[in-house]
């Protein structure tokens, strides 16, 4: 199970839209893969026509950004359940099929804003991994070289150094880590609405350009973007942000993703005229995935 957490106005309800459209119909091409949901209530709605009534369409053909998540009470919805299968090679035997099922579950994001409501979520503590979705806009050193309409920003001040504080403190007590020992589980750390900067990056920069479409995660590639998002947060004076992660986690990583490929329009809430133009979502998982060999890492 991989936890999808973020603070309000983080972008996760878009990534965790955007993302499982992402997995089933261009990973799966990319793998040979089937993805699929498979469960009958993802994210507590009846069925995947629902599900894709309620979430995808109103994304892709209305265009229009969805409400935030509303807070739901001690347990919420069901996860987006899906379902990856394909081939594998065997030493003997030729090719059997490898299954893996993939739990994503969506947060309402005032659940990270202290720690009290944070040990709410206990589901937490039992996922496999983590996605932790930071809101750049959150960050005034970012925001300083941004012209950003009152709109965009949801959340105040130091809300991204809270939301992984706060969820540190929970992991260390469900697993019962020590302070001087570090947390072991998986984290991807994914700054969101990265295409805000875009006009400031180079356009080779990594964190601009794709992956190359190889049925792999590709390791070097994410080393890379790392760095890179590393040497933005010391231009946004947020290296608070990898100090913590470093002294707390000793398996983690960090992305700069694009769910709609381009700014919206923050007064009207409607996606860019081009419509919803995905980059790199895909790489947490991945990342997540070959740890697990689920997909191999070149």
């Amino acid at each position: 199970m991989i936890g999808l957490v973020g603070a309000t106005g983080s972008g996760k309800t878009v990534l965790m839209t955007v993302l499982v459209k992402q997995l089933r119909e261009v990973v799966g091409r990319r793998f040979n893969a089937d993805i699929r949901i498979a469960t009958d209530n993802p994210d507590g709605h009846t069925g995947l026509s629902d599900y894709q009534a309620s979430r995808e369409t109103p994304l892709y053909t209305g265009r229009a950004l969805p409400p935030k998540t509303n807070k739901q009470g001690r347990w919420h919805t069901p996860p987006v359940v899906l379902r990856w299968r394909q081939e594998s090679g065997r030493l003997i035997g030729g090719q059997t099929l490898q299954s893996t099922v993939l739990s994503f579950v969506d947060t309402a994001g005032e659940d990270l804003n202290d720690q009290g409501t944070t040990f709410t979520l206990e589901y937490l503590s039992v996922c496999d991994a983590l996605m932790i979705a930071l809101d750049p806009f959150a960050i005034p050193g970012a925001r300083a070289q941004l012209n950003l309409p009152q709109q965009a920003i949801q959340v105040g001040d130091d809300v991204p150094l809270d939301v992984v504080s706060n969820i540190t403190e929970l992991l260390r007590t469900e697993h019962g880590v020590k302070k001087r020992k570090r947390i072991k589980l998986p984290v991807a750390i994914v700054f969101t609405k990265i295409d805000a900067f875009y006009p400031s990056l180079d356009r080779h920069n990594p964190i601009m350009t794709r992956p190359r479409e190889v049925p792999a995660y590709q390791e070097e590639d994410g080393r890379t973007v790392h760095e890179h998002i590393l040497a933005l947060m010391q231009e946004w004076n947020a290296t608070d942000i990898d100090t913590h992660v470093r002294l707390n986690y000793t398996d983690y990583r960090y992305f700069g993703v694009s769910a709609l490929g381009a700014e919206p329009d923050y007064v009207t809430n409607a996606v860019a005229v081009g419509g919803v133009q995905p980059h790199r979502v895909e790489d947490p998982v991945l990342w997540l995935l070959a740890k697990t060999k689920t997909v191999s890492a070149t």
